[in-house]
């Protein structure tokens, strides 16, 4: 009986411990994590949790440490909390009391005027104030303009550091600016009022005025687009900011 034989093709078995052609991620995504940087985080967060929720209090200690978040400290940040760099970016980015400084960029004054732009401060004057402030205050001073800081009934409202100023004047500003001391106690009172401040006023927009707002009748797409394009002609024709304003009718609210 003859032998029978089928010809199979031969498929190679790789040898355990070999060479891989996998790329293995030796980091993760995002920068290089600065050692320094690393370092002066943890030596500042202490023994404080790492906690995801307490990612901003994170940041206001860094921003009030350094005045500003560099891109080194805010990568450092998220290794130590093992969050995404682009999740703490984005977090840091969206609150305009924190400034970012990129990698070449110089960092912020000392001392950082914001007058609040929202339209109830507008129509009362932070425009002005806004395009006087920069030449009076000098460039050891930084003015710039911020969303709506939670004082609407106190128009305009400007922030000197982190000291709100209410009905905001060009006097009151420069007076205020040439009375903070840097390294004072008063000056840490007033940062730590003021975050306390930010914090209640955030929650209270999450937990309150936003839920009252949507059980309302007002559309409130349209009521956006409306002070969007309000504000855009206050700021193509300043001269209507002293002109008397219409009242809005209160069955608008009902």
């Amino acid at each position: 009986m003859g032998t029978f034989q089928v010809n199979h093709p031969v498929i190679p078995i790789a040898v355990q411990g070999g060479p891989s052609r996998e790329r293995k991620r030796q980091a993760p995504k995002g920068r290089r994590v600065d050692p320094v940087a690393l370092a002066e985080v943890q030596v500042l967060l202490g023994a404080a949790p790492r906690r995801r929720d307490l990612l901003i209090e994170h940041l206001h200690l860094l921003q009030d440490r350094y005045g500003c978040l560099s891109t080194a400290h805010l990568a450092a940040l998220a290794q130590e909390m093992r969050l995404a760099q682009a999740e703490v970016f984005e977090v840091a980015s969206f609150y305009h009391h924190f400034d970012i400084v990129r990698e070449g960029e110089s960092a912020p004054p000392a001392l950082t005027v914001r007058v609040c732009d929202g339209l109830a401060c507008e129509l009362a004057g932070a425009g002005s104030l806004l395009e006087r402030l920069p030449a009076l205050l000098g460039p050891s001073v930084r003015v710039i303009a911020a969303p709506c800081i939670g004082r609407c009934d106190q128009a305009p409202a400007a922030l000197v550091g982190q000291h709100a100023c209410s009905h905001a004047t060009l006097k009151s500003l420069i007076a205020q600016v040439e009375g903070v001391d840097y390294d004072g106690e008063d000056y840490d009172a007033k940062v730590k009022v003021m975050s306390e401040y930010v914090k209640h006023h955030v929650k209270e927009e999450q937990n309150e005025m936003f839920v009252r707002a949507k059980k309302t009748r007002l559309d409130m797409q349209q009521l956006g687009e409306q002070i969007a394009a309000r504000k855009q002609e206050l700021m193509d024709d300043p001269s209507q900011l002293q002109r008397p304003q219409t009242a809005v009718p209160a069955e608008t609210f009902a």
